[in-house]
């Protein structure tokens, strides 16, 4: 085991798109078969009208049809998943999985007339919250959109956390990340779960809140998390996600991030623990800034190695990319690429 700020962690190597791909549902593909149409035999100028009539009584037959089965879908939605799976039986848990098994199936066996629905269902925040989440993993098992992936981004972070597996949703937002998709939402609502943990045992690797939060925010954009963080860390109550935000805003090496955690270590008002870790990474962050010795020697002891010449901003997309990884090589080599931003920021001061 070693030791991170606080957090476990043991060796794996595991890409997250593989990753991802082990809790995704199969399933067949067919079209949906066609309305059969409206027939007119064309006798005289009669016929031209019975075509007409014809055409507006069959529009009108395939708009209320259209509205029925919407409505039928959203009670369908609603009896399937009117459930949270934490608080049933082992029973009632096979059964219900038999039941979301038929309902995936139908979808994905008539996705003209299914699709559209399902997207509309998404859409609707008050719908079951299991559903939100697992509506959305069937919309991203048949589409690979970015319509559709902003859509489930949307959705999925309105679930319950305990109704779902949380190795499925680091792996779900970390590719999020990676994409360069606005995963902010979704990583805060971990903030909510103090004991939210990410194990893969077959691989021997555990994270907790804090490095689960940097997995899903650090592989994208700056410009959608880093204010947000440090105002809801303003704001944030709990200890462990006060920690959790320090230690992404640690990692930002910005400004910003560091002016919050200066600002956390010296806030009487904070718990003794939390200004007690915010002073240490303050200390570790002075500690990287004077390892200019061994600069040359972190670029030569990355895999690949990264070029002495990269700047700082070259550095930090560098750090992203080697995020696509979910083990302990990944983690070390996050560490290592910090300290060569932090040595960086400090040569221009």
């Amino acid at each position: 085991m070693r030791e991170r700020c606080g957090q476990e962690y043991t060796r794996a190597n595991l890409n997250l798109r593989q990753l991802e791909r082990m809790v995704r549902r199969g399933g067949s593909l067919a079209r949906r078969s066609l309305a059969t149409p409206f027939v007119v035999m064309k006798i005289g100028k009669a016929a031209a009208i019975l075509v007409v009539v014809g055409a507006g009584f069959t529009s009108g037959v395939r708009a209320a049809e259209s509205q029925n089965t919407a409505a039928e879908f959203h009670v369908e939605v609603s009896r399937v998943y009117g459930f949270q799976p934490h608080t049933l039986t082992s029973e009632q848990t096979t059964k219900k999985s038999a039941e979301l098994d038929a309902f995936w199936d139908k979808v994905k066996t008539d996705q003209g007339r299914y699709l559209p629905l399902l997207r509309s269902e998404l859409q609707d925040s008050s719908n079951p919250s299991f559903f939100l989440y697992d509506g959305s993993h069937l919309l991203l098992s048949l589409s690979e959109t970015k319509e559709d992936k902003l859509l489930a981004l949307g959705a999925m972070p309105h679930c319950d956390m305990r109704d779902v597996q949380e190795k499925d949703y680091l792996l779900t937002f970390g590719h999020f990340a990676i994409e360069g998709l606005d995963t902010t939402d979704a990583a805060f609502h971990i903030l909510d779960a103090p004991k939210f943990t990410v194990s893969v045992p077959e691989h021997a690797l555990t994270l907790g809140q804090d490095y689960a939060l940097v997995y899903m925010l650090l592989p994208t954009e700056e410009k959608y998390y880093l204010n947000r963080c440090v105002a809801r860390l303003s704001s944030e109550k709990d200890e462990t996600a006060q920690k959790s935000l320090l230690l992404v805003l640690w990692y930002t090496v910005t400004p910003e991030g560091d002016a919050a955690i200066t600002q956390h270590a010296a806030d009487d008002g904070a718990p003794t623990a939390v200004r007690a870790y915010a002073k240490q990474l303050q200390e570790k962050a002075v500690e990287m800034a004077k390892e200019g010795k061994r600069a040359k020697a972190l670029f030569k002891e990355l895999s690949p190695p990264v070029s002495s010449d990269s700047d700082f901003a070259q550095l930090k997309v560098i750090r992203r990319q080697r995020l696509n990884r979910l083990s302990d090589e990944a983690l070390i080599e996050l560490d290592q690429l910090t300290a060569l931003m932090r040595l960086k920021q400090a040569t221009k001061k």
